[in-house]
C-alpha cells in the first residue's frame, strides 16, 4: 500500500493528491506534521530513496528553521535534522516498500 505524506497547507500537496485521485491510484493519507515519522521510519525512508538523501529535506527550510545548509550532510544527520525540525522534510512523498517518489512535479508519481 501507498502512503503520501501530505501537508494540507500545501498547494503542491494537494495537487499531488488529486493527480492519484484522478488516477485511481490507492493511497492512505499520512498528515505527517500532525503523525510524526519516527527515527525507524525516517530511516527506511532513505534507505528505499533510490537518489540522494538531500533530496528528501527542504533546503530553504534547513536554513531558516535550523539554520544549516543540507548538502553534503550524511543520511544519519540529515535524520536527526527532521527529526529536530519535521517540517524540513520534503512533500509530499509517495512511500511504497519499494519506493520513495517526491510528487514535485506531481507527475512523477506516474
Amino acid at each position: 500500500m501507498n502512503t503520501l505524506y501530505f501537508n494540507p497547507k500545501c498547494s503542491k500537496c494537494q495537487i499531488g493528491k488529486a493527480y492519484l485521485e484522478e488516477r485511481g491510484r490507492d493511497f492512505v493519507l499520512r498528515e505527517y506534521l500532525e503523525e510524526l515519522p519516527s527515527r525507524a521510519e525516517l530511516e527506511g525512508l532513505f534507505e528505499t530513496y533510490s537518489g540522494d538523501g538531500v533530496d528528501l529535506v527542504r533546503p530553504k527550510e534547513c536554513k531558516e528553521l535550523l539554520g544549516m545548509d543540507p548538502r553534503g550532510k550524511s543520511d544519519g544527520e540529515l535524520i536527526e535534522m527532521i527529526l529536530k525540525s519535521p517540517g524540513i522534510l520534503q512533500w509530499p512523498l509517495l512511500v511504497s516498500e519499494e519506493s520513495v517518489i517526491i510528487g514535485r512535479p506531481a507527475e512523477n508519481f506516474g
